[in-house]
C-alpha cells in the first residue's frame, strides 16, 4: 500500500510576508521589529478614545505618520490577514509560522532580538493572544514586549489555562493621564502608566532623543512598572 504524502512549500520571506499582510514594522525609535494594525480597530482604545483624560483621547497612533496611506494600507493588509487567521482557529498555524519565520529571519543582531507587537492597534480577542503567545514560544531567543489595554482579555487567557512564556512581557496600560498602575493583575503581567506623578521607573526616550537607547525596561518582566510621557 502506498502513502501519499503532501509536500508543503518552504516559507520564503514574500510568502511569510503575504501570509502575515505586510513585512514587519521596523521603528527608528527602538531596537528590533515590530507588528502593527490600525488603531482603529482596538477595543478598549475605542471608548478610551471618547473619554476626556484617557491616555487614548490623543491616540499618537492616529496622528503623525501613521495616517500616511503606505502606513494605513499595512496596518489594514495585516488586520485582514490576522483575522483570516483568526477565523482559521484552532489551527492558525500559517500566520504562527509566518510570524516567527519574519521574526527569525530579521532579528540576527542582539539588538535586533528585540520585539514589540502592537506600536498600533491592541488585542483583537483572547484568540489572538493565543497566537502571539505560540509566536513567542517558538521565537524563544527574541524578547517580545506586548503593550495592552485589554486586561480582561489576558485574564481571560490565564483563566483557561494559558501560560506565558518566559520570553514575553505583557505590559498593561492604565486607562487615565497621571492615574495609578493597574492593581488586580495575573502573575507575571507588568504595567505602565502615563505621567503618573509617583512613578519609580520613568522612560527615558524624551532624554535620549526619543529613542530608546539602552534601556530594555519595556521587554524586562522584572521592572514592573515603566512611566511614559504623554505623547
Amino acid at each position: 500500500m502506498t502513502t501519499k504524502t503532501t509536500k508543503t512549500t518552504p516559507l520564503t520571506i514574500k510568502t511569510a510576508i503575504q501570509t502575515v499582510g505586510s513585512d514587519l514594522g521596523k521603528p527608528s525609535k527602538m531596537p528590533g521589529r515590530s507588528f502593527g494594525i490600525s488603531a482603529l480597530r482596538c477595543k478598549v482604545g475605542a471608548a478610551l478614545r471618547r473619554r476626556r483624560g484617557s491616555v487614548c483621547a490623543d491616540c499618537y497612533a492616529l496622528k503623525g505618520r501613521y495616517p500616511a496611506e503606505s502606513v494605513a494600507k499595512a496596518h489594514e493588509r495585516r488586520g485582514d490577514a490576522l483575522d483570516r487567521a483568526l477565523a482559521s482557529l484552532p489551527a492558525g498555524d500559517a500566520w504562527v509560522e509566518a510570524m516567527a519565520y519574519l521574526i527569525n529571519r530579521r532579528g540576527k543582531t542582539p539588538d535586533e532580538r528585540y520585539f514589540r507587537w502592537h506600536d498600533a492597534g491592541d488585542l483583537q480577542s483572547v484568540d489572538h493572544l493565543r497566537l502571539i503567545v505560540r509566536v513567542c514560544e517558538i521565537t524563544p531567543t527574541t524578547a517580545h514586549w506586548l503593550p495592552t489595554r485589554e486586561v480582561r482579555m489576558v485574564w481571560a487567557f490565564i483563566e483557561q489555562g494559558g501560560k506565558l512564556p518566559s520570553n514575553l512581557n505583557i505590559r498593561v496600560s492604565s486607562y487615565f493621564i497621571g492615574a495609578r498602575p493597574l492593581r488586580r493583575l495575573p502573575a507575571g503581567v507588568t504595567t505602565s502608566t502615563v505621567s503618573w506623578a509617583g512613578a519609580p521607573r520613568v522612560c527615558p526616550a524624551p532624554t535620549q532623543g526619543g529613542k530608546c537607547g539602552p534601556c530594555r525596561a519595556c521587554w524586562d518582566r522584572t521592572v514592573p512598572s515603566v512611566d511614559y510621557k504623554q505623547h
